[in-house]
């Protein structure tokens, strides 16, 4: 079946925008002589607007306008790749052909699924229940939204390429650590953090740190003992070409499991992903890790000075 009019629904978080952005560049180049719209939250606006394999861009705002903007479209197909949560404007999308995924959650093994599909039937004419309790059944997301895609005959079977972004940035830092209230845990405090810092520095490294665009009061404290202390910039909630442009300007990137991770992957960039050992790190691992990375190694978190040596452990692997 040929569509002219495709609508790709994406309005969650930035990691899971990127990794459906191969599955969005393998269906425009399947329909070449057709319009493609992403409808994407506001986080993920930016990055999105830096490629060139889609048609429009509609931010979701989950309200009436939301609906309006994308039904005057007329669409021949909707695939909803994001959970509903609040976002009940879906149910309410006019096209020819309306697909979800509904994305389950990797904690709870017992649902009613009959109920909630019933449910849905009311608003799609397809509904896929993406299975995530069982780890050796489990899929990476973006392999799995590329099943689906196949398999409802919307384009043919092939992987599709991995997405990357070329900024042409001089290389400034040797490390870019980034920071978000995932480092700071029960284990692991902010003197452990300290204590990686003078870990690095005596080896002479340059380093950055940036954070995330909340920043907790645990974190401002972190980083006004890092600006007393250390000659380290901290960019404190940078804009989002900022931060990108911090990111390829650095050899080696530290985070823990965040955006930060999936913007490494489409950069390229050499990273240490570290996850949180309370969160089902090994689903998480398999499932949600950048698409395609080079040079990844991916560890769990610890207890503070065994985290540090992990680190340090992975930043010689690399």
């Amino acid at each position: 079946m040929k569509y002219k009019r495709i609508c790709i629904i994406r309005d969650d978080r930035l990691g899971d925008t990127i990794l459906t952005l191969p599955v969005i560049q393998k269906l425009k180049k399947s329909y070449l002589n057709s319009q493609i719209t992403l409808v994407i939250s506001s986080i993920s606006a930016e990055l999105v607007k830096k490629f060139d394999f889609f048609d429009e861009l509609i931010i979701s705002k989950n309200n009436l306008e939301t609906v309006k903007n994308i039904n005057q479209n007329k669409f021949d197909l909707i695939l909803n790749f994001a959970p509903l949560k609040t976002n009940f404007y879906k149910c309410f999308l006019k096209s020819k052909r309306k697909i979800h995924i509904s994305f389950q959650s990797r904690y709870k093994k017992k649902r009613n699924k009959l109920i909630t599909n019933a449910f849905l039937k009311i608003f799609f004419d397809k509904i896929y229940f993406y299975e995530r309790n069982d780890l050796k059944k489990l899929n990476h997301q973006t392999e799995f939204m590329d099943s689906l895609m196949v398999s409802e005959k919307i384009y043919k079977n092939g992987e599709p390429n991995k997405v990357y972004l070329k900024l042409k940035n001089n290389l400034n830092f040797e490390y870019l650590i980034h920071l978000s209230d995932r480092w700071l845990q029960s284990k692991y405090h902010q003197e452990d953090f300290i204590n990686l810092l003078e870990i690095l520095i005596k080896k002479k490294s340059k380093i950055c740190i940036t954070t995330d665009l909340n920043l907790s009061n645990d974190l401002k404290h972190l980083t006004d003992q890092i600006n007393e202390n250390f000659k380290i910039k901290c960019y404190l909630r940078p804009s989002f070409d900022k931060w990108i442009n911090l990111i390829d300007q650095s050899n080696i990137v530290i985070t823990a499991e965040s955006g930060c991770s999936h913007i490494c992957g489409i950069l390229n960039k050499k990273s240490i992903i570290i996850y949180d050992k309370q969160n089902k790190p090994e689903f998480i691992m398999k499932e949600y890790k950048p698409y395609k990375i080079e040079n990844l190694v991916q560890i769990k978190s610890d207890i503070g000075e065994k985290l540090n040596s992990k680190i340090i452990s992975s930043l010689n692997q690399l």
